[in-house]
């Protein structure tokens, strides 16, 4: 299920998510007198979705202005995401990977937040692995058609430089993995317009990453029982991409 884009509903989904990784805390004193209490990162994360949601006028349901002081869209949502971050980490170190994965898919909402705002996203880790942990659960192409569409608004709105680095030899290069994982989800929506669209990303920006792509989806397509019109887009740039080239 594709979470709710606004900040209200991550608001909420803390709290829930908040309790349980307070009684996490308490199971592993040893691990947590070492590392900075839970409600703290709730409590400066809670107050930080608070100011979010609150206009200048006081009336709740409005963005903030950029102009206000401490009201920057981008500098919030970077922060959001970095507090998110950091409760992730902690979720891992309690020992509780479902809690990080909650905490992790927020990230998705909230980097939504700041691209429709016209914010900049600073930050890509945690969105990927948000990103992942959602379309790993999805298994309706309708649903995950819903998350392409979110991942191309994040898209639109990534700093260069998260896009523009010298880690391109990196595996674990945040943009190398979103601009795969973009094109997976394209695949699984059975949408050729989006598939397309993502293809035509990763070979621009990862040439040397397409022949790899187009043979593993094409492996897929035997694999799985993917539309004809599917079949025929991957065929096509598989052709392009891992086809023979002949020398005259």
């Amino acid at each position: 299920m594709i979470p709710p884009l606004d900040i209200h509903s991550i608001a909420e989904a803390l709290d829930r998510i908040g309790e349980a990784l307070r009684e996490a805390a308490e199971d592993h004193p040893k691990i947590s007198e070492r590392e900075v209490e839970p409600q703290v990162l709730l409590d400066v994360l809670r107050e930080l979705l608070d100011t979010l949601c609150q206009p200048p006028d006081g009336t709740l349901g409005s963005l903030p202005r950029v102009s206000e002081p401490n009201q920057d869209k981008t500098s919030l949502g970077d922060l959001g995401l970095e507090l998110l971050s950091h409760l992730a980490a902690l979720a891992l170190r309690l020992q509780r990977p479902q809690l990080m994965q909650e905490i992790e898919m927020l990230s998705v909402p909230l980097a939504c937040w700041i691209a429709r705002c016209e914010g900049e996203i600073l930050q890509l880790d945690l969105i990927v692995d948000g990103a992942a942990v959602l379309a790993n659960r999805l298994q309706d192409p309708r649903e995950l058609a819903q998350l392409y569409g979110l991942l191309r608004e994040i898209n639109f709105a990534l700093s260069p430089l998260i896009t523009q680095s010298n880690r391109q030899q990196d595996p674990q290069w945040p943009w190398r993995i979103f601009l795969i994982n973009k094109a997976i989800v394209a695949t699984r929506s059975h949408q050729t317009v989006f598939m397309q669209e993502a293809f035509s990303h990763l070979v621009e920006q990862l040439p040397e990453e397409a022949s790899d792509f187009f043979r593993e989806g094409m492996e897929q397509m035997v694999a799985l029982d993917y539309p004809q019109p599917v079949r025929e887009m991957m065929e096509h740039w598989f052709a392009q991409w891992c086809a023979p080239r002949i020398l005259h």
